[in-house]
């Protein structure tokens, strides 16, 4: 049986079936509990590689937003 954890320190995130907005917010919120759970003890290393996924989750969430449909009005005969 495993001992309870005295702070996070395993995060599982499962995607489902659901659109990629929903996924990188998924994943914004674990880079955020990790950020919370490491504030005191992170390497500027580690923290160069939290800058890093942020900034690859924020470029992917423009890209997804450029890359909706654009609703158009039916074409008038």
């Amino acid at each position: 049986m495993d001992a309870p954890l005295a702070r996070p320190s395993a995060i599982e995130i499962r995607i489902a079936n659901v659109d990629l907005p929903t996924k990188l917010d998924a994943l914004g919120a674990a880079l955020a509990a990790i950020r919370e759970a490491h504030r005191d003890d992170m390497s500027v290393q580690s923290w160069a590689a939290l800058h890093r996924a942020q900034e690859a989750i924020a470029e992917a969430i423009i890209y997804a937003n450029v890359r909706k449909p654009v609703h158009t009005l039916p074409a008038i005969e």
